[in-house]
């Protein structure tokens, strides 16, 4: 959850910013790891958010994504975000606003489906021929 602009605390926009380089620092780390990256929650920012994080890791959004020639670009005005690495298949995004949902938060609740390929994620699948790793003793 990066920071939001409210009345208690202002302008929050240069701290969403160090958020944004730090999870921009993240996603370049974790993307070469083989396994797939997802990314969920409330970053309070629109497309900029996203199209300064996608490149870093690689990342498409649920909600669809389209990079091309002057930029990237996202469908809606979405500030609750659902995204993985390039290769995870996402269907079915819906974003619920039902009664229910907004006597509960002002926030959708976002879903979607996601089906990872072990094609594309070699390192995420267990060997079944080896057996399970363990955590080592401190």
């Amino acid at each position: 959850h990066n920071p939001a602009d409210t009345a208690e605390f202002g302008p929050q926009g240069r701290w969403r910013a160090a958020a944004t380089n730090l999870e921009v620092g993240l996603f370049s780390q974790l993307k070469n790891d083989g396994y797939p990256i997802f990314v969920t929650g409330d970053m309070n920012d629109r497309g900029p958010w996203f199209c300064s994080v996608a490149p870093a890791g690689d990342l498409v959004a649920a909600a669809a994504t389209v990079f091309h020639c002057s930029g990237c670009s996202i469908p809606g005005f979405r500030i609750d975000w659902i995204a993985g690495s390039q290769g995870v298949q996402f269907s079915n995004y819906h974003e619920d606003r039902s009664g229910l949902v907004a006597w509960m938060t002002d926030h959708p609740v976002v879903i979607t489906d996601a089906t990872i390929d072990a094609a594309n994620f070699p390192t995420s699948v267990a060997d079944p021929t080896q057996p399970p790793a363990t955590a080592a003793a401190n």
